[in-house]
């Protein structure tokens, strides 16, 4: 199974591969990311996280992978 980054309206993440990330590197994007957003907008990183999920391949949520953000 791949993973995908996305936000919160579904629109997936720029510059990700193709065939979609592992597990450890998909929760690892998403980091990245939440950690841009909160320097960016001067807030919380726990506010930024819900801005991002991460689907697998067949486009359903992850839930479990989404709280390791």
């Amino acid at each position: 199974m791949r993973y995908f980054v996305v936000n919160d309206s579904m629109i997936p993440l720029y510059g990700q591969p193709e065939n979609g990330y592992t597990k450890m590197q998909a929760i690892s994007r998403a980091q990245r990311e939440v950690e841009q957003c909160a320097k960016m907008f001067n807030i919380s990183y726990f506010e930024c996280a819900s801005w991002f999920h991460i689907l697998d391949s067949k486009m359903h949520y992850c839930v479990e992978l989404d709280t390791a953000i």
